[in-house]
């Protein structure tokens, strides 16, 4: 069991509803055993004690970061609706129960196949071993109540958490791994039949054979070609191109282009992403330059700005995923006549783009900055003595890592 599940307080720094479910039955077993043995009250302090300085290290965090000792920086971010609840989501969706339903039945269906990486459903060894149990120790019942609090607690949660397998489960490993183990004896101890016991054993070794000889590598392989831009050394990689004190303008997506210009107008996050997601992404663009044309004084607050955009999302019903770019969380309305500028900004995204975020961690000395064709001359006014690149990768190609290339502060201007 991890360390985080020894101590559930301390997943409640990140991941509140795993806490809950390991330490809420925890708990309960703790309360029947102490009221069984007067003599297990003496373990009450230090119980409280080992709960109330993880809980309490949060709460002072919370308090200094978002204002509220009971706010979590996800709500700062995507507003009060980031809770357990069926409610509408952060960006406009509702989640109902016969979603929560879809995305849990999703999350096993993921479990089977990256749990063991075998060539059968993963989780057939410890569903098997469960039902031929003959009886659960107290251990086993309390591991089993806090993963069927932990499903049912994200039956009632919006996202759909997926990150190398479906991260919201992950903390069912342990569980299913300890089921999967006991699978041959428990074979063994209900039928006593010799034979069938090695050819469960048998079976195992060649599902885990042929794991570990194709499934496995074919797994390193994609993960290796994957999350190039987040992997990648910038500093490495810039003091290798002489590239020092530099001000690096960064091509992403068109379509986190957009993003980030709704974010520059005070477009709350959840707003933008709904906007994002149903509107065309080049009639969004224009709508978010025209705003951007007008005097600062004149300009509608960010909610004003998202409010309006909103205004855009008739046709949403009508949308598909583009096919003119590899972003293909950008929209696209069939039948729409592009402009010119637009219609660049998609062959851009073909020519190759990178992710900005990961490049704040940075430490060269470097400038890296977002390259918003048409606002950069912001920048380069602001910081005139700094030589100037483009940072973006030579193709779309998925393993294609980002390069520096020198351009000139007119060309970036005319952008």
């Amino acid at each position: 069991m991890s360390r985080v599940q020894q101590n559930p307080a301390l997943s409640a720094a990140t991941r509140p509803l795993d806490a809950v479910a390991f330490a809420l039955p925890a708990a309960v077993w703790f309360l029947f055993v102490a009221a069984r043995d007067r003599t297990q009250w003496r373990l009450v302090p230090a119980a409280a004690l080992g709960v109330a300085i993880p809980v309490a290290a949060l709460l002072v965090v919370q308090a200094r970061t978002t204002g509220s000792a009971l706010r979590m920086a996800y709500a700062v971010m995507w507003g009060s609706n980031v809770g357990l609840g069926f409610h509408g989501t952060p960006w406009g969706d509702q989640h109902t129960p016969m979603m929560g339903i879809e995305l849990i039945n999703l999350y096993f269906v993921r479990l089977q196949v990256y749990l063991f990486e075998a060539s059968v459903p993963s989780l057939v060894p410890a569903v098997v071993a469960l039902w031929l149990a003959r009886e659960l120790r107290a251990a086993d019942r309390y591991l089993l109540g806090s993963a069927a609090l932990l499903v049912g607690l994200y039956l009632a949660y919006w996202h759909d958490g997926f990150f190398l397998g479906p991260r919201f489960f992950y903390p069912l490993l342990p569980v299913l791994a300890l089921w999967s183990a006991r699978f041959p004896g428990a074979v063994a101890a209900r039928f006593g039949h010799r034979q069938l016991y090695w050819s469960v054993i048998y079976s195992v070794l060649i599902a885990a054979g042929i794991a570990v000889g194709i499934n496995i590598p074919l797994r390193i392989g994609q993960y290796r070609n994957s999350f190039t831009t987040s992997r990648w050394d910038a500093d490495a990689a810039a003091e290798r191109a002489g590239v020092n004190n530099a001000l690096v303008f960064v091509r992403e997506s068109f379509g986190a282009e957009v993003i980030a210009r709704m974010w520059g107008l005070g477009v709350p996050p959840g707003m933008a992403e709904q906007v994002y997601k149903h509107v065309d992404a080049c009639r969004l663009h224009q709508a978010i330059v025209r705003v951007e044309s007008l005097p600062a004084a004149d300009r509608p607050s960010g909610p004003e700005t998202g409010r309006m955009l909103q205004g855009l999302m008739g046709d949403s019903a009508r949308l598909i995923h583009s096919p003119f770019s590899p972003d293909t969380t950008e929209m696209v309305l069939p039948g729409s006549t592009y402009t010119a500028e637009c219609l660049r900004r998609m062959a851009d995204d073909r020519a190759g783009f990178t992710l900005y975020p990961p490049l704040l961690q940075a430490r060269s000395g470097n400038l890296f900055v977002r390259d918003l064709p048409g606002r950069n001359a912001l920048m380069l006014d602001a910081y005139p003595d700094r030589s100037t690149y483009l940072l973006r990768p030579s193709s779309s190609e998925l393993a294609s890592e980002p390069r520096f290339e020198r351009v000139s502060r007119d060309s970036l201007r005319a952008n």
